[in-house]
């Protein structure tokens, strides 16, 4: 994100992290966010996915690429 975007626009970015809240709010926040995925009201951006095999692949494209979105791990099934 470009951060002169949002003061030209006026705009406000919102954050949330766990680490600072009470143990029952951020188990509730996380179940709400989870139900949020799981009926597609949010869409985390997602840069790429690699399969467990491949994580220090993975860590190269985090440092090397700096992509825009998570950069997952999956498991084989």
């Amino acid at each position: 994100m470009n951060i002169t975007d949002l003061m030209w626009k006026n705009a406000t970015a919102y954050g949330y992290t766990f680490t600072r809240t009470p143990p029952d709010a951020a188990c509730a926040a996380r179940v709400t966010l989870l139900e949020w995925l799981d009926a597609g009201r949010i869409n985390p951006a997602v840069a790429r996915v690699f399969p467990l095999e491949q994580a220090a692949e993975a860590q190269r494209h985090l440092i090397e690429d700096r992509p825009f979105g998570r950069v997952l791990l999956t498991l084989a099934r």
